[in-house]
């Protein structure tokens, strides 16, 4: 069986879908928290179709065009997470769980997909933020001790592929200037921040950081 897939809408008290007379009635007395899904070709909420996609839309393109849809008249949309599982309460978990994650995680992102923020939500399933968190440890020491900057920038270094340039640029810093936070990063943690395995491990005490950060751990 497919995996069934859920689109959930939050953000706003209600959702009023200006334009076609067909999208109004089919899409009336949409609430904060509703849930839809995408089946085949067509959005549906509540099993009425509400918007056909294209065939070369992709998930994230996709609802793009339904968030526009959502607009208010302030053009003020609601934001989407997507989620998909087995059944349909999982999909709806994951989907909500992409709204709450994404809203800390990946505030600018439109659209966020659940595997956007799964490592986020595996963390906090497993209940050991702190464990993870203790990876960047010497970082968090160091950044409260001197105002260094060194989690800032490691984070965004990883943001922008692992180039300094543009990291520094986004940072404002000069990239000799990013480039020696790097250098401090890596002695104090004593690995290469560059390595594959290191570099898993480093995002996700990242993810768990700012999760903490934003109160949705106990640590």
């Amino acid at each position: 069986m497919a995996p069934v897939l859920a689109v959930v809408l939050t953000g706003k008290e209600h959702t009023t879908l200006p334009g076609a007379r067909d999208v109004q009635a089919a899409s009336d007395g949409i609430v904060d928290d509703a849930t839809a899904a995408i089946v085949g070709s067509e959005l549906l909420i509540e099993g009425r179709p509400v918007i056909s996609l294209h065939r070369s839309d992709d998930l994230r393109t996709a609802c793009r065009r339904f968030r526009t849809l959502t607009s208010d008249t302030e053009g003020r949309s609601a934001r989407v997470g997507v989620g998909w599982g087995d059944n349909s309460h999982t999909a709806r978990e994951h989907a909500r769980a992409a709204v709450s994650l994404g809203s800390v995680l990946t505030p600018g992102m439109e659209v966020v997909l659940f595997p956007d923020i799964q490592v986020a939500y595996d963390i906090l399933r497993l209940g050991d933020v702190r464990g993870y968190i203790s990876i960047i440890e010497p970082l968090l020491a160091h950044d409260r001790r001197y105002a260094s900057g060194l989690i800032d920038t490691l984070e965004t270094y990883y943001r922008c592929g692992g180039s300094v340039a543009p990291a520094a640029r986004r940072l404002g810093i000069h990239r000799h200037t990013a480039g020696d936070r790097l250098r401090t990063a890596r002695m104090l943690l004593g690995q290469d921040v560059d390595t594959f395995p290191m570099r898993l491990s480093i995002e996700a005490a990242l993810i768990a950081y700012r999760l903490a950060a934003a109160g949705l751990s106990d640590t």
